[in-house]
Parts: structure tokens; sequence; C-alpha cells
């Protein structure tokens, strides 16, 4: 012995190093699990509206695609009526003061004075081979 006093060094460590506790406290996961169902729920309810403003978009938009299918069939009704053959000759009559027969045969046209200024032509046009289909007619068959 060299006269220093002996120390026990596993009592001293055991003294000094103490263990620590290495487990998170419940109220930590409470914590973290409150936090994590409260963004699903958040989440889940933006979700939700967001859905359900879609659904009010679609609707909408549906409503305006039977308002235009409306107007659509409107429009072919007022467009057949109007280029119906019957109709066209009225007005040819009325505002172009033509005259047209039931059956087209020879056909004479002239131009008045004022437009041929002073010079009479007239064209001769025979229309017996000229046909018009229904269709353009306007006419349904």
């Amino acid at each position: 012995m060299t006269g220093l006093p002996s120390i026990n060094l596993t009592n001293a460590r055991g003294v000094m190093a103490q263990h620590r506790d290495r487990r998170v406290p419940a109220t930590v996961w409470v914590g973290l699990g409150g936090i994590i169902l409260t963004a699903l729920l958040l989440g889940a309810i933006q979700i939700g509206g967001e859905a359900t403003q879609l659904r009010q978009e679609i609707q909408a938009l549906g409503r305006g695609c039977d308002e235009l299918e409306a107007r659509q069939a409107v429009l072919s009704l007022q467009w057949n009526s109007e280029s119906s053959r019957h109709v066209i000759m009225e007005r040819a009559q009325r505002e172009l003061e033509l005259v047209c027969p039931e059956e087209p045969g020879l056909l004479l046209v002239m131009a008045s004075e004022a437009e041929s200024a002073g010079r009479r032509d007239q064209l001769a046009l025979d229309l017996s081979a000229c046909t018009v289909p229904a269709a353009m007619a306007g006419e349904r068959p």
C-alpha cells in the first residue's frame, strides 16, 4: 500500500451516473395524438366542403346544359318555320315582288329601266331541270 486511501469505483460510479428513464410521458403521446386527430378532422371537413361545392357546380352546369338544349330546340323550330318553302315564297313575293309559279318552267328575268340605264336586257332561264332538295328548302320529309 502506498498510503493512498482505496476508492471503490463500482460504488462511486453508481452514485454519480444514474440511468435516465428514456420513456416519453403519456401526456406527450396524448397531446401528439390530439394534434394528429385534429389535423385529420380539419382535412376531412375541408375535403367535404370542396366536394359539396363541386356537386353544386355540376348541378349548375347541368341546368345550363338543359337551358341551352331548350334554346336550341326553339331556334331549330324557328329555323324550320322560317325556311319553309311557303314562307320563302311569301317573302319573295312581298319583299322582292317576285312571282314564282308552282311548277318552274321557263322564267324570264328583266332588269328595271333604272338598272339597265336605258338598255333592256332579257334573260331566259329554263329551270325545269333544276330541283332543290327538301332539306335545303327547310322542309322535313
